[in-house]
Order: C-alpha cells, then structure tokens, then sequence
C-alpha cells in the first residue's frame, strides 16, 4: 500500500450494470497496478481496508484495485 496518502481524497460513486454492486472511485491510487478480491473476511487478512468493509452485514465481497473499490452486497 502506498504511503504517499495525500491529506484530503476525493471519492465518488459509479453504478455498475449489476444492482448489487457499487463502485467507490477516488482521486488518489491507493493499489498501484495491484488488486485484492476478497468474498470473506479471511481473505481480507491482508487488507485493513476489506476488513474494515466486512464489518458491515450487508457486504458479499470486495475488489480493491489501482483506485477504486468495488463492493458487492448480499442479497435482502
């Protein structure tokens, strides 16, 4: 993970064609050329960000790239 977070990002939201899954765009690149997809909180061992996100009920899985965040969430 990159340490050179600057002091303020900008996020935003992007739809995808799948209805249980938002993407989380910012203005920094947090995973430069790498990536993380993880559908439990065990595979997210390696990443604060994905723990963190699964500590909402409602999340199935996240994929963590370059600067985006895309997560998916169970079904209501």
């Amino acid at each position: 993970m990159n340490n050179d977070i600057p002091k303020f990002v900008e996020i935003y939201t992007e739809s995808t064609p799948n209805p249980k899954m938002l993407k989380f765009v910012a203005s920094h690149v947090f995973f430069p050329n790498q990536m993380i997809e993880c559908k439990t909180v065990e595979e997210a061992k390696d990443s604060p960000l994905a723990q963190a996100l699964f500590q909402f009920d409602y999340i199935e899985a996240v994929f963590i790239s370059n600067n985006f965040v895309t997560i998916s969430k169970k079904e209501t």
